[in-house]
């Protein structure tokens, strides 16, 4: 068998595949707003569009749920090149089908993909770099927000960049990032004849469900801003305009909070990171809550960005750390609960907005920080050691 390909050359791969993760997940509220796509796909009214979204999350889900264990039992070449494989036929499909059953098909058929994906980079950076996962992690997360902003700034620099001609760029890089992986050769898996039970007994130890739950609260308090950021604005007087710049604010400020955390890595230990960001998360919760005017909200969500950014990848790291025999498997579970709150999140907040006001449902962000706090503090407590470290035998 060939030797590993170089770090270098693989952590590349795996930022590229990262990338089309965050070229999927924007995709759904780009184009399909569109005239054109609307009429193509025979989306005519909000919940036909809704539809459509959720079959691409849909896709991610199920992908995320069963890829862990086949990483385990197969490694991350094959996932990875599969994944973006699929993504270039999902993303063609989503340029060229017409009818909204089929729509639906090709959507969810992408978020497959787009799940297989994200499952292997993780996996793959987790692997290569056992003593610096929890930097490396977060330069990764890094590229999910450059593929996220690439599709809107080519939108709005030309009207070139049609609905059609933007899918059909998105399907030629992952056809790219399929054919570069599929050259690479990954480190082989240490368990690879293990079967599928053992590999799905990971869930019983209890620590994993700390990190569950934690990124639980935690994906539910980034898509809690994602969906929400603009209508706090709003309810504060800010402007159409302004609230949109309020909400790129949050992304920038997710991407540079991700490379700083590759910084201050060096110095700091991971879980003094997540404690520190999660501590300063709940305060700038607390202004977004208190916060009446636009300048207040915007410096709240200017700091969520902040905060917020380094404690998924980073809590990633933490159990890779503690769960090397089995990591796609623990992956593949910490992220599918994660997914769960990020489900969660927007429906509570709309209840609540609903019956009790807009700026009361800001308690959710305020409420899943706390969590994220007891959560860390548990971990760092040494609760569930013996299981990490019979996770590691």
């Amino acid at each position: 068998m060939s030797a590993p390909s170089s770090n270098r050359a693989l952590f590349a791969a795996a930022c590229a595949g990262m990338s089309l993760f965050g070229v999927t997940l924007v995709i759904p509220g780009l184009l399909f707003g569109l005239a054109s796509v609307r009429l193509r796909l025979e989306i005519s009214d909000a919940v036909r569009q809704g539809n459509l979204q959720s079959a691409i999350m849909v896709g991610v889900f199920a992908a995320t749920v069963f890829i862990g264990p086949l990483i385990d039992r197969y490694g991350t070449k094959i996932v990875l090149a599969a994944g973006a494989a699929m993504l270039a036929c999902g993303f063609t499909g989503l340029s060229l089908v017409r009818g909204y059953e089929a729509g639906c098909a090709t959507a969810f058929g992408a978020g497959l993909g787009a799940g297989a994906v994200n499952m292997a980079t993780n996996v793959v950076v987790s692997t290569i770099y056992p003593r610096d996962r929890g930097a490396k992690l977060n330069v990764l997360g890094v590229f999910f927000g450059v593929g996220a902003l690439s599709l809107p700034l080519l939108s709005a620099a030309n009207a070139w960049f049609t609905a059609e001609r933007l899918l059909g760029l998105a399907a030629a890089f992952a056809a790219l990032v399929a054919v570069v992986s599929a050259m690479l050769e990954f480190p082989r898996q240490a368990e690879r004849g293990a079967s599928f039970r053992e590999m799905l007994g990971v869930a019983r130890y209890p620590a994993v469900l700390l990190f569950a739950f934690l990124l639980f609260f935690e994906s539910s308090n980034e898509m809690a801003l994602i969906g929400w950021t603009t209508t706090w604005a709003t309810a504060a007087g800010s402007s159409v305009r302004s609230a949109a710049l309020m909400l790129a604010t949050f992304q920038v400020g997710m991407m540079l909070g991700r490379i700083f955390a590759a910084a201050i890595l060096r110095v700091v230990t991971k879980v003094q990171l997540v404690f520190a960001c999660a501590a300063g998360s709940v305060v700038a919760s607390a202004l977004l809550l208190a916060g009446r005017t636009v300048s207040a909200t915007w410096v709240a969500v200017a700091l969520l960005g902040l905060c917020f950014s380094p404690i998924y990848q980073t809590v990633l790291a933490l159990a890779g750390d503690r769960y090397q025999r089995f990591a796609g498997t623990a992956f593949g579970l910490l992220v599918s609960i994660a997914l769960i709150g990020s489900f969660t999140s927007p429906l509570v907040i709309g209840r609540i907005a609903q019956f009790a006001g807009v700026r009361t449902a800001a308690l959710v962000p305020l409420v899943g920080a706390a969590a994220v706090c007891v959560l860390i503090a548990r971990i760092a407590g040494g609760t569930g050691a013996s299981a990490a470290a019979g996770a590691r035998q």
